[in-house]
Order: C-alpha cells, then structure tokens, then sequence
C-alpha cells in the first residue's frame, strides 16, 4: 500500500512511543530471568571470602597476662582452644594455675584445668598445642603430653633419652597411632604402633610447625616442618620426613618461616616473615597482601581457601586468585598465635598482652 503523506506523518509520530515501549519490555524481561547457576565448584573456582566474626575475651589482668596457642575444630559444637587464662580465685586472690583449654559445646565457652604429670601429681601448666583425631581422641602438648579419651585425662610418659626438657610446640598426624611432635632445640619424635621414636632432625632450631599428607608429587606420605626461631638467630628452612628419613625442601627466601600447609601437590603456603606460595615449579612467590605484618599460623581446606594470621590482628584468606583482608574492632593490639579450618568455620587464638582472645568466623 502506498503511504500519503497522512499516513508517513502519523507513522513518524508512532515511531518513538514504540521504540520507547520495546525498551521497557526488554528490560522487564531481563529482570526478572533467573539467575545463571553458579559452577559447580573445582580447584580453579575462587571461594567466599565472606565471614562474619565474633569476638570473646578471657582472662582477668589482676591475676596475670591470659594468652592462647593453638586450635582444634572437631566440628561446630565441639572447638578446643589452649593456652593460659589466669583468672582470681574465690576470694579475689590471683591463682596461680591457669586454665589451660577452653572447649566450645555450640553455645558457650568453658574454661578447663587439663591436668599435666609431675611426679606423680597433678600440675596445671600452659598448654602449647591441641590436635584433635575425635571427640575422643585428643591429644595436647607444652611441658609433657596429655591424652583425653572421652572419659578422662591420661598423662603420657616419653623416656628423657626421646624428648629431654625442651618444650614441645606442634602435634600432627594422620591417626592417633600414628603422629608426630615437633618443638624447640630442632627436637622431632613419632609415635607409631604404640611406641615413641626420635627423628634426627638435622637442625638445632626451634621447629614450630608441622603438617602432611598423601598425594603424589612431593612423595607420597610427605611431611613438612617449618624451621625457624622468631627472636634468634639460627636455621631457615623446610624440613621433609618421608618414612622417618629428614631431608628438606628448597626454601631460598632467606625470610623466616613459622607455618607450613598444604592440601596437594599442586601449591605449598608459607608464612612467617611474609606469606609465600610454591607452585608446580618449584619456586617461592610472595604473596602482597595489606596490612603485610607477619604472620603465624597458615591452616586451609584447599589450596583455592586459605586462611593466615599474625601479629597486630592480621588475619586474610586466600580464595585461589587473591587474598582479602579483615579489619576487625580494637583487633590492631592483638597477637593472633594459631587458627584453625573447617568447612565454613574459623576460629582463632591470640591475645593483647593482658587478656586473651578467641575470634570465631563463620562463612
């Protein structure tokens, strides 16, 4: 048909309330699509860095400075944290033993005395470490070796000529039967088939972590230590212990080195004087993070969730690609000492000098 001029006039004067109602439809419809399924989760995803975090507070600063070491999450109803809180008896007197665990049942916090041995009595003294195989089945270590078996308290006896009067600092191992103790002096000892053992470490220097795992590519069963002492001078390596056998892995940073973890061969995190990352190659890559004070405790789920801790509240994870920072309330006075990493729980361990602290992420 052909148009007039009426008609061309008209069209024109249509045109722009048609274009105008197209975009509106267009954009209603896209609105209101369903969001795209997330991807199914593998080791290249990057995870949530999305925490909300609660603080809690021990300690009372008239009886002495509380502080805590180390963490174990069995699961959300069940987190031991150990150290020394230093609280007033019931006269308002200082005591003068700690409480050396806290033990989270879901809902609060409970203060405990975990019971060391010294000859032949019962003596309540800071706690270094915890590492936990189940509910009952818990293991801890400082001045001597603890056992709990759901029901009681079992100081352990390890023979002067194992384990002399250094403290121990770091428990790891794959079961119950079958772990190892690391601590100062380069001191090193496994227990397996319910008997203890020396390793020869190769070093004097405090050994201040441990962790291992089976996988293929650094060998099978391979265990590493972090070798370093933080206020002294002395060794900076990685120590490997494949089937009781110490050699060590290439750590040429010069940087000192506190925490050691891992989950596959395919990326080693480290931290201390800095946080570093060893992939395939071989090679050590600083990790640049604010704030970049340094850091103690290095614990993951996998090499794409990581979370490091340190000194003057620096507390960050790693989602696979970069890492983000948490500023936390009053938390620039804080020493963060250990974590723990479970699912999508975090707890921490610190203390400020005078209390100590406990801060609980959940994800």
């Amino acid at each position: 048909m052909k148009l007039n001029y009426r008609n061309k006039s008209l069209l024109r004067k249509l045109s722009f309330p048609i274009f105008v109602l197209s975009l509106f439809l267009f954009f209603t419809f896209e609105s209101c699509k369903s969001p795209t399924a997330p991807k199914p989760n593998n080791p290249l995803d990057t995870t949530s860095s999305n925490f909300t975090f609660q603080t809690f507070t021990f300690g009372n600063t008239s009886a002495g400075s509380s502080y805590l070491n180390d963490v174990a999450i069995i699961n959300d109803t069940d987190i031991w944290v150990v150290g020394a809180i230093y609280l007033t008896d019931s006269i308002g007197q200082p005591d003068p033993f700690p409480y050396n665990a806290v033990h989270w049942d879901g809902k609060s916090w409970n203060l405990l005395k975990v019971p060391y041995d010294y000859q032949g009595q019962a003596f309540y003294h800071p706690i270094k470490s915890v590492f936990a195989f189940g509910s009952s089945n818990i293991w801890f270590c400082g001045n001597g070796v603890i056992y709990w078996d759901g029901n009681q308290y079992n100081p352990i006896s390890i023979p002067s000529s194992i384990w002399g009067q250094y403290q121990m600092n770091k428990i790891w191992g794959s079961s119950s039967s079958d772990f190892y103790i690391v601590g100062d002096g380069g001191n090193l000892i496994c227990y397996q088939n319910s008997t203890w053992q020396k390793v020869e470490s190769g070093t004097t220097t405090k050994i201040g972590d441990i962790w291992g795992g089976n996988f293929s590519g650094l060998n099978n069963g391979t265990i590493l230590c972090a070798v370093s002492n933080k206020a002294t001078p002395g060794d900076l390596k990685i120590l490997r212990i494949s089937n009781n056998a110490v050699d060590s892995i290439s750590w040429n940073t010069g940087r000192e080195v506190q925490s050691i973890w891992f989950s596959d061969s395919s990326k080693i995190f480290a931290c201390g004087d800095g946080v570093f990352i060893r992939g395939n190659n071989g090679t050590w890559s600083e990790q640049k993070m604010l704030p970049s004070f340094y850091s103690n405790r290095i614990r993951g789920i996998t090499s794409n969730d990581v979370i490091v801790c340190g000194d003057f509240g620096l507390l960050a994870h790693y989602n696979g690609e970069s890492w983000v920072s948490y500023t936390l309330p009053n938390s620039s006075s804080l020493i963060f000492s250990s974590l723990d990493f479970k699912g999508n729980t975090i707890v921490v361990s610190g203390y400020d000098g005078r209390n100590a602290y406990i801060i609980m992420g959940k994800r």
